[in-house]
């Protein structure tokens, strides 16, 4: 096995430890949608009738997972499916600049950004305080999320 097939088969097993927090960007208009059915075509994730959304992280090894994502105010959206992931060329740069997701321009509105939100958290695993219910507990009043 050459150097380079190691180094690329590493990174495409990379899985950041989560949760991690950082700078969410989001895609234009309609490009998620273009970039889950393209994964779809091709057998890279599955659809996820419960996802809310869709989202890209860094690693490949990523592909299909379920996240959750935390607004700096505390908000949680989930389950979002990842469908997309950075060039490994990318990586770096972007870790440098401490992003962590890419969100879609719906959700993106939905938060009112008008460029990078620093503070977005990203979990692997449902937070405890959403319900399985898809409500959110917030100061003792649920809040559809």
């Amino acid at each position: 096995m050459s150097l380079w097939s190691l180094a690329l088969g590493l990174w495409l097993a990379i899985q950041p430890p989560l949760p991690v927090t950082g700078e969410a960007t989001y895609y234009a208009q309609g490009v998620m949608q273009e970039v889950l059915a393209y994964r779809l075509r091709v057998g890279d994730v599955q659809a996820c009738p419960e996802c809310v959304d869709t989202v890209a992280l860094l690693y490949p090894a990523d592909l299909g997972r379920k996240v959750w994502l935390e607004h700096p105010d505390g908000a949680i959206v989930g389950p979002l499916l990842v469908i997309d992931c950075a060039r490994r060329q990318d990586v770096a740069g972007l870790l440098q600049r401490q992003w962590v997701v890419d969100i879609s321009r719906e959700l993106a509105r939905r938060w009112g950004l008008r460029g990078p939100l620093r503070g977005v958290t990203v979990h692997y695993a449902q937070p405890a305080a959403v319900q399985p219910s898809g409500l959110l507990l917030r100061a003792g009043l649920a809040v559809a999320v």
